[in-house]
């Protein structure tokens, strides 16, 4: 029928044999117990779910295991946790652990179901939704909410409401960002779009990307890369030389990306306006991507030679290369990504599109 289920809840249904045919069994007082419990949780959170929800939970449970009831002559009490050691003992002595037992199992069952139950949650929060997008490309780039792409046979296509409409021209790749709508040729030839029109630019190169600030930059045949500052971008056109050797680079507002023939992957900081070579050397980051984009807002999204999509984590002004990398597994297998506004746009391997958010 088409109907979708989580992984985790699957894995959990297919294994129920294993469990104990009382696993599921539980009281009225247990389960108005388990609701006030998530009922506490909403009003905490307010809906904000977050990595220490689990922890917390279990945490008080026990804490709870530890403020142990007893069945006296008057009926339960419940003991302080200071003195809760000491008089386990001496009641358990008195009267036999069967209650005190009881009372822990009871904690412990309301424990495990809410921590799968807070898992399952937490990660749901968390994961990006994907939707199919109709049509087929083979490179994809996104900015300022504009979205266009080039297909196998180098036709243009830019996303108008929901549609997508045929540009004129043929590009192999072609990129979008504040320094306006670029692309490259079958033949390494550089055109900008300037009044609906395509416009060669002097120079060759065999990807280009229009995201830094007022500047462009590219990666020729020979791996050479170069930048056009925004003194330079219109007439004269002068291209500068950057130090360095990448199959692929882009630009953002913290600094220049890029990923050569092994793979490595380097990032260029101290990129402006008016210096795009950036103040100092290519900075080796730890992992290994084909190919790599870095949107509006400066996030940094990837895909190695697997065709897995990776996130930059804890990119910020004052760390611009970011702490990790973070693996998206919903995503599915892809061999090209960029992000803009909050959507993750993703060309697969067989060229379908794919809108995550």
């Amino acid at each position: 029928m088409g109907c979708r289920k989580s992984l985790k809840v699957y894995i959990l249904d297919a294994r129920l044999d294993k469990f104990k045919e009382n696993v599921g069994a539980y009281s009225e007082e247990q389960g108005e117990r388990f609701h006030q419990d998530i009922l506490d949780f909403e009003r905490r959170y307010q809906g904000q779910y977050n990595e220490y929800m689990t922890g917390e939970y279990i945490w008080g449970l026990i804490r709870e295991m530890y403020v142990v009831a007893f069945m006296g002559n008057t009926g339960w009490f419940e003991v302080p946790t200071p003195l809760a050691g000491a008089l386990v003992q001496r009641e358990t002595q008195r009267h036999g652990d069967t209650e005190t037992r009881r009372h822990r199992e009871s904690a412990v069952m309301r424990a495990c179901v809410i921590a799968v139950l807070l898992q399952l949650l937490l990660s749901d929060s968390q994961a990006m939704q994907c939707r199919e997008v109709a049509g087929q490309l083979r490179q994809i780039d996104v900015s300022g909410g504009q979205v266009f792409g080039t297909n196998a046979d180098d036709a243009i296509f830019t996303l108008y409401r929901d549609c997508w409409t045929q540009v004129p021209g043929a590009l192999k790749h072609i990129t979008v960002g504040p320094s306006g709508i670029w692309g490259v040729n079958s033949t390494n030839a550089i055109f900008k779009l300037v009044n609906a029109n395509w416009v060669q630019v002097p120079g060759q190169l065999n990807q280009i990307d229009a995201g830094g600030v007022q500047f462009v930059a590219g990666v020729n045949t020979s791996n050479n890369i170069r930048c056009l500052g925004q003194r330079y971008l219109g007439s004269p056109v002068f291209w500068q030389d950057i130090p360095g050797s990448l199959k692929y680079c882009s630009c953002g507002p913290q600094g220049c990306w890029g990923v050569d023939n092994s793979e490595n992957i380097y990032v260029l900081l101290g990129v402006t306006t008016q210096q795009c070579q950036g103040t100092g050397p290519w900075q080796q980051v730890n992992g290994s991507l084909s190919m790599l984009e870095v949107g509006s807002d400066g996030s940094v999204y990837g895909v190695n030679h697997a065709g897995d999509i990776y996130h930059r984590d804890g990119i910020t002004s004052s760390n611009p290369a970011g702490t990790g990398w973070t693996f998206l597994r919903e995503c599915g297998k892809s061999k090209h990504v960029s992000f803009d506004q909050g959507h993750l746009w993703v060309i697969t391997q067989d060229n379908q599109i794919m809108d995550c958010s």
